[in-house]
């Protein structure tokens, strides 16, 4: 399948929320299927969307979204953060997430890159990891 990256539209957000539940659902021995308390409901996705130096863009496997990125600039544009970089657990392991962080240092003008991922999410860790980046 064709994978493209496109820079997120209003169109896409039902499905990018899909991917971000996704993603922050798991299931608990107890209390079954469980979204996280960290995971964006749309009211986040807007207000993060309205921020001047943030961009969105979305990973799509032919005409389906499996994946998102969120990228900001410092004010000098000398650094890009990448905020947050999600594939849907459906569709890790199919190119989707190299995709995005490719046409990301391939769009950006910056001469530093960051990436934020939380101590304990090994699977992004070892994903960064893979394309040649450091943690702190």
């Amino acid at each position: 399948m064709d994978i493209s990256v496109e820079y997120m539209v209003k169109r896409h957000l039902p499905d990018v929320l899909e991917v971000e539940r996704g993603a922050w659902t798991y299931n608990d021995k107890d209390f079954g299927e469980i979204l996280h308390p960290f995971h964006w409901d749309e009211a986040k996705f807007i207000a993060e969307v309205r921020r001047k130096s943030t961009v969105f863009y979305v990973a799509m496997e032919g005409p389906v979204v499996g994946g998102f990125a969120m990228v900001s600039r410092n004010k000098d544009r000398s650094t890009t953060t990448i905020e947050r970089l999600v594939v849907h657990p459906l569709f890790r392991r199919r190119g989707l997430g190299s995709a995005m962080l490719e046409e990301i240092l391939t769009r950006s003008v910056s001469s530093k890159f960051v990436a934020q991922v939380r101590e304990h999410d090994q699977d992004s860790i070892y994903f960064f990891r893979t394309k040649g980046w450091q943690g702190k």
